[in-house]
């Protein structure tokens, strides 16, 4: 059985939008946010983040592109969009930036690449 890789919430904590704080969350509202391991391939990194479920894609990438400072020194960055790798037999898929990550079913901890379509 592997080890949790994140550890759970405590009952209130300060939850991040991104870089900004999103508010006091109780325990009854955590469920509501989903945490994402984003890797930038451009560079090099991986990022953990946690977002609220509610958000569409296109605003995690919005946020994405204006909180990762050196993502303005690569000029395709404004092409950028999150994608799940492919594992195992199935294939990669970009995700639909008109959907919210509650609508996608991520599970929380998944691990996503931020890069140029």
């Amino acid at each position: 059985m592997e080890e949790p890789i994140y550890s759970p919430l405590p009952e209130s904590c300060e939850v991040l939008v991104g870089q900004r704080v999103h508010a006091k969350t109780t325990e009854k509202e955590v469920s509501e946010i989903l945490t994402l391991r984003i890797h930038i391939p451009s560079l090099s990194t991986i990022t953990t983040v946690k977002f609220d479920a509610g958000l569409l894609v296109y605003d995690v990438v919005q946020i994405m592109k204006s909180e990762t400072k050196d993502l303005s020194q690569i000029n395709i960055a404004k092409h950028f969009q999150l994608f799940i790798p492919a594992e195992g037999f199935k294939e990669g898929v970009w995700l639909n930036p008109q959907k919210s990550l509650k609508e996608l079913r991520l599970p929380t901890g998944i691990l996503l690449e931020f890069k140029s379509e």
